[in-house]
């Protein structure tokens, strides 16, 4: 078994979803040397190439949503084309059922311990209500939802999406209470504290609001740009240059927000690729963490000490609590880019395992052992993390040889630059290794001649050393003999003076 290894910042992360050899992002798997080898390959050998954590963690064509039951033994996981559901049982590392819907799922939040009840918010405005047996009750909301959120001391289920107002549905009593006004263009995420039920709302107008549930009042709001803009050099929080972006257009707005499990930290993502990290007794940030691609951070997920962000593009690990770098944000701890955009995030509590709803048919696993140890019911992976740190480092990619400009002129493959065959990358470009092969061959025609004659004599020069040279005596002058024994001895008494004055 293998696995894709990649290393910031001196921390290694493991990609559990790779299958057999490393390829480039540009080199679609199924056009590849080793995706068509792969197809040749009979089960048992393909099935030797890479590392199923779960069995069948796949879907037709993508994964949407992946979270895990309070208890740790369910992963719940949402995807198409068609829309379903997929339920694996983590001991038996396999799947457990699976159920279909008539819309695609937007959000959904396990509402028990284990996966027995759930609720489902479908893009055709509909809510769906799953217990053990199948689906229970649906209802509908005025909108189009965009996020939902749970507050098990009230019992009450919010809803959220293209409107200003907040839908409380109460499932102790059955019914839909009065909803929270807003007064936002839109409600983008919703957030609980688990420590003293606090309700945040994530705004399309680009403001982050808090609610008090008991008094159903607001308690105060902040802007993530106002602290974005005084850092970029915009002016305190007003709006931006001509050209550029605006409060209350649709590229400034908050896309998530997640409370740290101690209830006073606030992380709140934005359009713009930004996370502001709060103390909730306050409305200025204490720190900004960009994320450098100018795309909406859709998930945050405090783990291990640690923050997590994702957007379409990347997933960054960064220390919320350390000193600030040279460019006055948080320092990156590591960073994961995978193959096709992200969609959510799930990481396992008190381990180094991520789990990544990707635009793709499999669903991206990560083990960092930085962060923690495997899980229990993946114990095995520890042991092949631990095999690869002692095996010799692989090259970046199997198929691939980078060369520099300066090597590919002395080639003579200076006028492919510009074409499909060479990729650029850093200083130089990737070629493939078959037509670089065949470039040295031509190029140095002799190269392989004189590289068999220096292992020949490499060879050779093994095999002589481990014999006993003969002990050549030195014959003594034909002039004056007797003298030059005369020295000699006279030489070897010194020595001998010498090694015993040393003891």
């Amino acid at each position: 078994m293998r696995l894709t290894k990649t290393e910031l910042n001196s921390v290694p992360i493991y990609n559990l979803s790779s299958v057999g050899k490393a390829l480039p992002l540009w080199v679609h798997d199924k056009k590849s040397r080793a995706g068509k080898a792969r197809a040749k390959l009979r089960p048992a050998d393909a099935a030797g190439e890479h590392v199923e954590v779960i069995q069948d963690l796949f879907f037709p064509t993508m994964c949407g949503k992946a979270k895990l039951s309070s208890d740790g033994e369910t992963l719940l996981t949402t995807g198409g084309y068609p829309p379903q559901l997929r339920a694996f049982e983590l001991r038996e590392l396999s799947l457990k059922f699976e159920r279909h819907f008539n819309a695609e799922v937007v959000d959904f939040q396990v509402l028990s311990a284990d996966w027995k009840k759930a609720v489902y918010l479908l893009a055709d405005r509909s809510v769906e209500f799953h217990t053990q047996f199948g689906k229970h009750h649906t209802t509908r909301i005025p909108v189009h939802g965009r996020c939902l959120g749970y507050q098990p001391e009230t019992t009450e289920l919010l809803l959220a999406g293209a409107g200003p107002e907040v839908y409380r549905l109460s499932l102790e009593r059955g019914a839909f209470l009065q909803p929270l006004d807003s007064g936002a263009a839109g409600v983008n995420a919703i957030g609980v504290d688990p420590t003293h039920g606090m309700v945040v709302l994530g705004t399309a107008d680009g403001t982050v609001q808090c609610w008090d549930p008991r008094q159903r009042s607001l308690l105060g709001a902040a802007s993530p740009f106002a602290a974005i803009d005084a850092v970029d050099g915009f002016g305190g929080g007003g709006p931006a240059p001509a050209g550029g972006l605006h409060l209350g257009s649709p590229e400034r707005s908050v896309t998530s927000v997640r409370f740290d499990p101690g209830g006073l930290l606030l992380a709140a993502g934005t359009s713009s690729g930004h996370v502001a990290l709060y103390d909730v007794r306050s409305s200025r940030p204490v720190c900004l963490k960009d994320h450098r691609y100018g795309l909406p951070v859709h998930s945050i997920k405090f783990h291990q000490g640690k923050c997590v962000s994702a957007d379409a593009k990347i997933i960054k690990i960064w220390d919320h609590a350390g000193a600030v770098d040279a460019s006055g944000e948080p320092p990156t701890f590591a960073s994961i880019q995978p193959p096709a955009d992200v969609n959510g995030l799930c990481a396992f509590p008190d381990s180094g395992l991520l789990f990544a709803p990707l635009e793709a048919e499999r669903l991206g696993a990560y083990f960092i052992p930085a962060l923690g140890p495997a899980p229990k019911w993946c114990h095995f992976v520890d042991s092949l993390t631990e095999e690869m740190e002692a095996a010799p480092a692989a090259a970046v990619y199997d198929d691939y040889k980078f060369v520099t400009a300066e090597e590919l002129g002395s080639l003579g493959l200076s006028s492919l630059v510009g074409t499909k065959a060479l990729r650029p990358y850093m200083h130089g470009f990737f070629v493939d290794s078959r037509l670089h092969a065949k470039a040295v061959s031509l190029s140095q025609p002799f190269a392989y001649e004189q590289w068999r004659k220096q292992r020949v004599q490499e060879r050779l020069g093994a095999k002589t050393a481990g014999r006993i040279a003969p002990v050549k005596k030195e014959r003594p002058p034909k002039v004056n003999a007797a003298l030059a024994e005369e020295i000699a001895t006279r030489e070897r008494q010194a020595v001998k003076e010498a090694a015993r004055k040393a003891r």
